[in-house]
């Protein structure tokens, strides 16, 4: 290694590890509301420093970088719709943040950004130094420590606080990091960049996020890298013979495509994008019919006053999916509508029935019924939501 890519390494690693102490001793402690713009700011710069200190290595997409990058893909479908069909039993949280096109640039651009410039990065970092494997362990620490960073909104002090957060937020994000370091030390950035995209982009997207907890997160965040590893590093050793490439041609074109399209579909109708929404029941009142544990397709977009009595819809209750039937519709003198369901029925001593209503709100209320079940599919994942949900709860 000559002296002065020596000098460059000390100078491109010391300006992380000295900015993520300064992160966290003075930037986040005086300004948090600009965290985000100086992260992105810094990975911006450190890239563009990079690229003028080791310069930008060219790698075409062969046979064995196409295969990882496809790999790479259908590892993110089975993600989300591991995490969706989840969501089905676990519920689903809708998205804090504004889905207006305007909204989601200003949110999401520097955040996503950042994880792009940060791959960049690691790319030409590890691409000028792959003679020294020493120097790519330690760039690959402070990866770990820059994503940290960029992903870290505050902790509690405690102590509990604080192993939470290694625990469901940091080991992920070593995972992550020593997984994307090997990828890019063998077949370079584009299997990263279309993992980090993704990933970091779908909270700011989707206008459903499934609410599985945190523990449950982190396994699956951990997993996934894990088994991205796995199959990408025997892609990476193998070199495929002409059978085994035309048994690949059959896997993609007949199993994959097909597969991917389904899981993308799934995705789509539990993740609430299309005006029909895929919904796991969790309490239900009109058994037989749909029992717990059915998954019910329901239509979202449909005005709250066109309800009408005999209707069965979905609503949220305690963070659960109910579905029941519309008992009651008033309107006021205002013209305002209410929606309810029957609550509880009491026979009185002298044989009268006393009918007690609950009020179903615009802000519970999901959607119609739409004559289209699926049953006991949610009901599996119901285990995770009563063993796992809750344990660990979000800050």
């Amino acid at each position: 290694m000559s002296d002065s890519r020596k000098r460059n390494n000390t100078i491109i690693l010391g300006a992380i590890f000295v900015y993520v102490f300064a992160y966290f001793l003075l930037i986040f402690r005086l300004v948090p509301n600009y965290a985000t713009i100086i992260n992105g700011i810094f990975t911006l710069v450190l890239t563009v420093s990079a690229y003028f200190m080791y310069g930008f290595q060219h790698c075409g997409l062969n046979q064995t970088r196409k295969k990882v990058i496809l790999q790479v893909f259908i590892g993110l479908i089975i993600y989300f719709a591991l995490i969706y069909i989840l969501g089905l039993s676990a519920g689903f949280m809708k998205n804090a943040y504004s889905l207006r096109l305007s909204s989601i640039v200003k949110n999401a651009f520097l955040p996503v950004l950042s994880m792009i410039a940060l791959e960049l990065f690691r790319y030409i970092f590890v691409s000028a130094n792959k003679d020294s494997k020493e120097t790519i362990i330690y760039v690959t620490i402070a990866a770990i420590l820059l994503d940290i960073v960029l992903n870290y909104y505050g902790i509690q002090g405690s102590l509990a606080a604080i192993f939470v957060y290694l625990t469901v937020k940091v080991l992920p994000i070593i995972f992550k990091n020593i997984v994307m370091t090997y990828l890019t030390y063998q077949v370079g950035f584009h299997p990263c960049v279309l993992y980090v995209i993704p990933v970091s982009l779908f909270k700011y997207v989707l206008p459903y996020i499934p609410n599985l907890g945190n523990y449950l997160y982190s396994v699956i965040d951990i997993s996934l890298p894990s088994l991205i590893y796995i199959f990408t590093s025997k892609a990476i050793r193998d070199e495929l013979s002409e059978k085994e490439s035309l048994w690949e041609y059959i896997k993609i074109y007949v199993f994959i495509i097909p597969i991917t399209i389904i899981f993308s579909v799934v995705i789509g109708l539990v993740s609430g994008i299309f005006n029909y929404h895929l919904i796991g029941i969790n309490t239900s009142a009109v058994s037989p019919k749909i029992k717990r544990g059915d998954a019910v397709m329901i239509y979202k977009n449909i005005k709250y006053e066109t309800y009408k009595e005999g209707d069965i819809i979905v609503y949220k209750s305690d963070n659960k999916m109910v579905i029941d039937e519309i008992a009651k519709k008033d309107k006021d003198e205002n013209g305002n509508v209410s929606l309810y369901v029957m609550d509880d029925i009491t026979i009185k001593e002298n044989d009268e029935v006393d009918y007690k209503y609950k009020y179903i709100g615009k802000d519970i209320l999901v959607g119609r019924y739409d004559n289209f079940k699926i049953a006991k599919i949610a009901y599996p994942t119901i285990w995770f939501n009563d063993f796992i949900k809750g344990d660990v709860h979000e800050n």
